[in-house]
């Protein structure tokens, strides 16, 4: 009984360190599309060109002006 609640265990953790490396990844991706949409604002392309590219919402990038 032990041995197999260590193992239920083992395999919580692993679960939730695959979500957390994933929702990083998310979290990476994110910044990055922001950081685009800022200088693609800065060389004054159109909001659906950014859309396109960033895949951002008109909502996101109007935060960003």
């Amino acid at each position: 009984m032990v041995a197999s609640n260590a193992f239920i265990i083992t395999e919580m953790e692993k679960h939730a360190q695959e979500n957390g490396i994933k929702e990083g990844i998310k979290e990476g991706e994110k910044k990055k599309a922001i950081e685009m949409a800022r200088e693609m604002l800065k060389d004054n392309e159109p909001i659906e060109k950014i859309k396109k590219y960033t895949k951002l919402s008109d909502e996101e990038i109007e935060k960003i002006k």
